[in-house]
């Protein structure tokens, strides 16, 4: 692939920039060198210099040099950190820790942003409006302010040119995921191009404040009877693409445990209607809080949780609500065959797996995983534990089933950095069973069955006319069958071939002589036409083997 020809001239500046950077961490040669690399790029493709990296090691190097490369690179390696199943749990964790130190606008420059986005000035519309910025993320900067009406907010502002930076990066990393799938047989099957096509999705909706804002007015719906959860109330009046305006919850985050203490915070209750909140989303409403670290969860007044950041949630479908029920339940319980079973029904798997090999593997997890009681299993160590497996044996889980395990993850660490005996397994367990007889609601039972309805009906309508395309190309004589049995020798697919033309010659013979309708001319038209293809069939094979040999 000639990547001068997918690049435009005021892209080689940033794509020098990435260069360098991935050459000054030792990462350059992940970049396959040819005759049509432009010589811009073969000039950075050198090995490590200037710092010593050396002591650091592979993981940290990835993270350090995806850092440097900015906004649009460490939101697809936080997106990456989801996909322990491709990177593996020792990278999937350090990329979990990537966090940007973008500085904030100028005072004047988020103004003019805000003003832009509302259309109208600052006064018209906030009573005090901090210029200086409270904190600056990768996408925006927060500011505190004042309604007429005396309630504090915050205003989420973003930052200035970073949507079209962003899709300039999203061009290249398209580009890279292309390169990879053409010349990398080992990357190919996890569908790179689709992965960064996914990427760009999420990230454009993320960087559209409408999105978030639609999130924390659906999820706040959903949690409107629980008294110990609060969402920030939204100001959609006073929000746009570019500017989010919310409540400023008066609280603080509970990485902050020597407040909690003072405070005489119970911490166990937090952990559990945290959990229970977290897992409310995944498994009544469908739709999460894909981001639970410790910054995103505050502890209000009364005992109470809020929630903050939005713009990292998922929305799943029945069937993969289902299939994570199965496979979280295998998990809890240590069930072997349970999710051997599961893993290789839910991912797509290679054509040569070895599935009594895989289960091995999964036994010996779970055996380790276990210990001495299933109350204290470390659900880290057998996810992760099962991410390696998986990419052992060439399997590739679903985006969505991965995010969902990954939060599964994070809620675990989070809820035991508040209480180091808290066990998630117990509770998923509960979970499980409340699942199932939601399972077998009478509603959601006849949903099933319609679906299965229309599929028959779909099935049924379509025959006749399948049935009509085949006679008509075999009176035409356009019938072909095409026959690929992979992994035998030619000796063995003879055989199959061999078997097959002899079972449809016995089928053709019963139909033809216990005269099954439709008749013509006294013969079953089915009897006939089955004992011509067998005919043809029988020709081919005798061509196939005189000509390569005989039957050697």
């Amino acid at each position: 692939m000639n990547l001068s020809s997918l690049v435009r001239n005021d892209s080689i500046n940033r794509i020098n920039q990435m260069v360098s950077i991935l050459a000054r961490y030792g990462l350059a040669d992940w970049i396959t060198v040819d005759a049509q690399t432009p010589d811009f790029v073969q000039d950075k493709l050198v090995g490590p210099n200037g710092e010593n990296l050396s002591d650091l090691s592979p993981e940290q190097r990835v993270r350090m040099a995806i850092t440097e490369l900015g906004t649009t690179f460490i939101k697809f390696g936080q997106l990456l950190s989801t996909r322990a199943d491709i990177v593996g749990p020792k990278l999937a964790d350090e990329l979990a820790s990537l966090q940007a130190s973008t500085p904030a606008d100028a005072p004047e420059i988020a103004r003019m942003t805000l003003e832009a986005e509302l259309g109208g000035s600052v006064e018209q519309f906030f009573a005090t409006f901090d210029p200086e910025a409270f904190r600056s993320g990768s996408i925006a900067q927060v500011h505190f302010a004042t309604l007429p009406n005396g309630r504090e907010v915050v205003i989420k502002i973003q930052h200035a040119g970073i949507e079209a930076m962003v899709r300039e990066d999203l061009k290249f990393l398209k580009i890279l995921a292309g390169i990879a799938e053409e010349h990398s047989e080992q990357l190919k099957r996890f569908n790179p191009s689709a992965l960064a096509r996914l990427f760009e999705y999420t990230l454009m909706r993320e960087l559209d404040f409408r999105m978030e804002l639609s999130n924390m007015e659906t999820i706040r719906a959903n949690f409107e009877d629980d008294p110990f959860l609060h969402i920030p109330v939204s100001y959609p009046e006073l929000s746009g693409r570019t500017v989010l305006t919310m409540e400023r919850l008066q609280g603080y985050s509970i990485v902050n445990s020597e407040r909690m203490e003072f405070d005489g915070v119970d911490t166990r209750h937090v952990a559990t209607h945290g959990v229970t909140v977290f897992l409310d989303m995944i498994f009544r409403d469908r739709i999460y809080h894909a981001d639970p670290h410790p910054g995103n969860i505050f502890v209000l007044p009364g005992q109470r949780i809020g929630l903050l950041d939005f713009g990292k949630v998922e929305r799943i479908d029945e069937k993969t609500q289902e299939d994570f029920e199965e496979l979280a339940y295998a998990f809890a319980s240590g069930d072997t065959l349970l999710l051997t079973d599961e893993l290789i029904r839910i991912c797509a798997a290679p054509p040569d797996l070895n599935r009594e090999a895989v289960r091995s593997d999964v036994g010996n997890l779970i055996h380790e995983a276990l210990g001495k009681s299933v109350n204290q299993l470390d659900m880290k160590s057998v996810i992760n534990g099962c991410f390696e497996i998986i990419r052992l044996h060439g399997l590739v889980l679903p985006p969505k089933m991965s995010m969902m395990f990954m939060v599964l993850i994070q809620l675990e660490g989070t809820s035991q950095g508040l209480d180091a005996c808290f066990d998630l397994s117990q509770i998923l367990q509960t979970y499980q069973k409340k699942s199932s007889h939601r399972r077998l609601a009478p509603e959601r039972l006849a949903r099933r069955f319609h679906r299965i309805f229309l599929y028959w009906e779909q099935l049924v309508n379509s025959f006749p006319r399948d049935i009509s395309t085949i006679l008509a190309r075999i009176q035409e004589g356009r019938l072909n069958i095409k026959m690929d049995v992979k992994g035998l020798d030619r000796p063995v697919n003879r055989l199959v071939y061999g078997i097959i033309v002899a079972a449809l010659i016995v089928a053709s013979s019963m139909l033809w002589a216990s005269r099954v309708p439709p008749l013509i001319l006294g013969c079953s038209l089915f009897g006939a036409l089955g004992s011509i293809v067998s005919f043809v069939l029988g020709l081919i094979l005798l061509v196939k083997i005189s000509s390569s040999g005989g039957l050697d």
